[in-house]
């Protein structure tokens, strides 16, 4: 048992040492993954309050797809050793159903350009 204390110990500190840039992107991911989550849970509401059942249902499957994938880097994440910081709810402006599909559009595409300066 011992031994497997150490390995993981030292395996947990090599990782922090060795991957620190990779740590560092998969928890702004993280927190950009949960961030939207929140944003079209928002989204979702806005359009139920304006009588647009189909359309907050998009939302929430969106929704739930972001979540899975900040899932998924929450896990990398942990086994990385990482401790996962927390996210603040989002500064995102809940508009007309319209206006928020209209930025809903917008966002995957600047992620695609933060993406691409990235490599």
């Amino acid at each position: 048992m011992r031994i497997f204390v150490l390995f993981f110990a030292i395996s947990w500190a090599d990782a922090q040492s060795k991957y620190p840039e990779t740590i560092s992107v998969l928890q702004t991911v993280y927190s950009g993954e949960m961030q939207v989550h929140l944003s079209y849970l928002g989204f979702a509401q806005k359009a139920n309050s304006e009588n647009y059942p189909n359309i907050a249902h998009l939302f929430l499957a969106l929704a739930n797809s972001e979540l899975i994938h900040a899932r998924n880097f929450r896990k990398f994440l942990s086994d990385l050793g990482t401790d996962v910081k927390e996210i603040s709810k989002p500064e995102t402006k809940i508009l007309s159903t319209k206006e928020n599909l209209k930025s809903t559009t917008k966002e995957p595409i600047s992620q695609y350009k933060e993406i691409e300066r990235m490599k």
